[in-house]
């Protein structure tokens, strides 16, 4: 029996035969089992070339960006690492801020903490005495007080509203021993020295007490009844300088009686140092 050569196989698989060769070798194939396992085993072979030639074959080249897009990109990327930069200095500046509130704070409580005094123990108060010839008296119209109703709470105002007409009576200064020895109601902040005391005689006494802050700066602060309070003398009740520029004043009154301090600080700062008075 002739046997199909394995050229005409392969042209066969090839599909390169006419169609009445293909018919004469598909009769064939249906009665000879060799001649369809070699047809077999030229199509699994031819199967496998295919396969491994497809590995082979070189992969399709990269597409380069054009110059316009490599530019885009580069613009792109230099703006996310500048947006980068000013998020990281935004952020470390307001760490700083807050870090630098903190330590202010901490040695604000740490400075008022070192010169409180201890609890139950008084600072020990110097007084100096001054040479200071009193001013001659001088008069000023009397003003009448509208009501006399007690204002409670503090008030707050400027020098520049202070009264500025002189009161009747003359200023002597006095040592807070002798002032307490006569009775005198003797306003100052505890904690602070005192640099002196002066006491004008009127109907009830007004007395004025200069103390010396940690920074140097001065406070007066003067006590007496509401109606001559409202008389001072404008330089008698500045703290610092001839018209005390730059200086504020709190006042607090209770029923016909008047607290009156000034300093050049702000006047949050000397509301919390009239709330610390003490009068006897």
């Amino acid at each position: 029996m002739r046997h199909i050569p394995e050229a005409e196989l392969h042209a066969y698989l090839d599909q390169a035969l006419s169609r009445a060769q293909a018919v004469e070798i598909e009769s064939h194939l249906a009665g000879c089992a060799s001649c369809r396992a070699e047809r077999d085993a030229i199509a699994g072979l031819r199967d496998r070339t295919t396969a491994l030639l497809a590995t082979l074959a070189p992969r399709a080249p990269l597409a380069r960006p054009s110059w316009s897009e490599l530019r885009r990109r580069h613009q792109v990327e230099t703006a996310r690492r500048a947006n980068l930069l000013r998020g990281a200095v935004w952020a470390a500046s307001l760490i700083g801020a807050i870090s630098l509130g903190y330590s202010a704070h901490s040695w604000r409580d740490a400075v008022e903490a070192a010169n409180a005094p201890p609890p139950g123990v008084t600072m020990p108060i110097q007084t100096v005495a001054t040479a200071t010839p009193p001013r001659p008296a001088q008069h000023a119209p009397v003003r009448t007080v509208a009501s006399r109703r007690p204002v409670q709470g503090i008030e707050v105002d400027t020098l520049d509203t202070a009264p500025s007409g002189p009161s009747g009576g003359v200023w002597r200064s006095e040592s807070l021993e002798r002032a307490l020895a006569a009775g005198l109601t003797v306003p100052r902040v505890a904690g602070l020295p005192v640099l002196q005391i002066q006491v004008q005689e009127a109907s009830s006494p007004l007395v004025a007490v200069d103390q010396q802050l940690t920074s140097g700066e001065m406070v007066r602060t003067i006590e007496g009844p509401a109606s001559e309070m409202v008389l001072l003398d404008r330089s008698a009740v500045a703290s610092t300088g001839p018209e005390g520029a730059g200086a504020s004043t709190v006042s607090m009154r209770s029923g016909n009686r008047m607290l009156l301090m000034t300093a050049r600080i702000p006047a949050d700062s000397l509301r919390a140092l009239l709330a610390r008075i003490k009068t006897q």
